[in-house]
């Protein structure tokens, strides 16, 4: 038994066959490499060259080869050998039975494996297997490597396309053998700057690698087995760049890999309206002290097409030729609680903060289909190159839902990065829940007519979940008439005689 590059050959004496197993493979096969000897035991291998000890002889075949045809070395002088081994140039042999003897054998005359056919594009620095090694190898374009098996192959400086004599020198004896250099084709893969969202499913039907005939692999890829196309998938591959190899190889092993990319991006959540997301923690803190949000990155966000075309008129494109322009869109909400809050967006702890921190807000009222604009902010202080939206002094009414668009600069150069958002409590607008003022609302869910117990407010405003005020009552009463009012849920504010400000919700059926 002996092995080679990865392949191991096992004698089988009593069926007179040579078997090989190629160890590359996840579960090995054993198959029948030669057959028709004897009684084969002994294997060695020198050079491309495999050494077969039969009962009577010893054979040798180059595994280079495709024929592999079995060439007698030593004919005669041997009686049951059992072993071969190889020490350079030297041959040792044991004989089985009364003789007992281990034979030695000069081999004299080396001899040179047939040599594949190289690529025109490529220069193998491993070529050889002359027998018996510890010689040295010529002919035009060959560098020998100086350890007795391989040598070097330059196919340009050979000459370029044909075939070459290439020497091999053993103790003062030449052998010979013919290189060929062959033509390489031109591999070329192009996917066209594919791009798939990460819930995008299975796609089918991809390619591009020519010639065809190839195979393809990478993150997610399957290769459909017809030299054509693949499916990717890219959930299986994960978000980012994905390198999808295409491998191509003719008939001499010429060829190789070229690569493409696919990008498989991940929706932002906030990219839409209707994903925005929660600010409310921010607000109602104590007064002057900034509230920072977490970290938000709209380095894979978009303009949506739920996008709002009004309430830009503060964007600075405009001023660039181009605008108003939505790049790449994060949107935030919140409740108003009748404070006057400043809201920018900061640095915080980004490593990779939006370039020149340039972003611009507008701030909207109602649901995500039907939004007014209410406020719109661009940069904090231009002449100081201070680019980060600021919306200063905004008083919020109470129980309106607010719906904020952050997006970067557009013009030529659409800003992308980190940021967080900042949210500074300026006035001290006490509102809580009316229940907790010692005043209640009842029935509530009602069909029309609402009481208050306990005080009576001087003014009552009621919001519908848009935060458009659909009812104002100045009369100090305890009864409240919603009768006209579509069913829905309200909001309502109620001042006391003290001035406190309540809050409670109305549903009304």
């Amino acid at each position: 038994m002996t092995e080679k590059d990865n392949n191991l050959y096992i004698s089988q004496f009593a069926l007179g066959q040579v078997l090989v197993v190629d160890l590359n493979q996840p579960t090995p096969v054993v198959s029948t490499l030669l057959t028709g000897f004897t009684e084969p035991v002994g294997l060695a291998i020198s050079g491309n060259f495999l050494y077969i000890g039969d009962k009577f002889s010893v054979n040798r075949v180059d595994l280079n080869d495709p024929d592999l045809t079995i060439m007698p070395f030593i004919t005669s002088g041997l009686l049951d050998t059992r072993g071969v081994a190889l020490n350079g140039s030297t041959m040792y042999m044991a004989q089985n039975g009364e003789g007992g003897k281990v034979f030695r054998f000069f081999i004299s005359n080396p001899t040179f494996s047939t040599q594949p056919n190289v690529c025109i594009n490529t220069s193998p620095n491993n070529l050889g297997g002359a027998s018996p090694i510890g010689g040295v190898y010529a002919g035009p374009g060959v560098t020998d490597n100086g350890d007795g098996t391989t040598y070097t192959f330059d196919p340009v400086a050979a000459g370029g396309i044909g075939s070459y004599d290439i020497t091999y020198t053993l103790n003062d004896v030449t052998a010979n053998a013919e290189i060929t250099v062959v033509e390489a084709p031109t591999v070329a893969f192009d996917l066209g700057g594919l791009s798939y969202d990460i819930n995008d499913g299975t796609q089918t039907g991809l390619g591009g690698g020519t010639p065809t005939g190839g195979v393809y692999s990478g993150m997610g890829v399957t290769d459909d087995g017809n030299g054509m196309t693949f499916t990717f998938d890219p959930m299986a591959a994960g978000a980012g760049e994905i390198e999808v190899t295409y491998t191509f190889t003719d008939d001499n092993g010429c060829g190789g890999p070229v690569m493409n990319m696919i990008s498989v991006t991940v929706a932002v959540a906030n990219n839409a309206c209707d994903g925005a997301v929660d600010l409310n923690d921010l607000f109602g803190q104590p007064v002057g002290e900034a509230q920072t949000s977490a970290l938000f990155n709209n380095n894979d966000a978009t303009s949506d097409p739920s996008d709002p075309t009004t309430g830009l008129e503060c964007f600075g494109e405009p001023n660039s030729g181009g605008g108003p322009l939505l790049n790449r869109t994060l949107w935030f909400t919140f409740i108003g609680d009748g404070n006057t809050y400043n809201i920018t967006t900061v640095e915080c702890n980004a490593t990779d903060y939006i370039d020149f921190g340039d972003t611009q807000i507008a701030i909207y009222s109602g649901e995500c289909n039907d939004v007014t604009p209410v406020i719109c902010a661009e940069d904090e202080d231009l002449n100081n190159s201070m680019l980060n939206a600021l919306v200063a002094d905004f008083t919020t009414e109470v129980g309106v839902t607010y719906r904020m668009l952050v997006d970067g600069f557009g013009a030529n150069f659409p800003t992308d990065g980190e940021f967080c958002i900042e949210v500074t409590r300026n006035t001290d607008v006490a509102i809580t829940d009316l229940q907790d003022l010692g005043t209640s609302l009842y029935p509530n869910p009602t069909k029309g007519i609402l009481y208050f117990q306990g005080e009576t407010p001087v003014r009552v405003e009621l919001m519908d979940l848009t935060g458009r005020k659909v009812l104002v009552s100045e009369t100090a009463t305890n009864r409240l008439d919603i009768s006209e009012l579509p069913a829905g849920m309200y909001t309502l504010v109620a001042q006391l005689r003290d001035g406190q400000l309540g809050v409670s919700k109305v549903m009304k059926n």
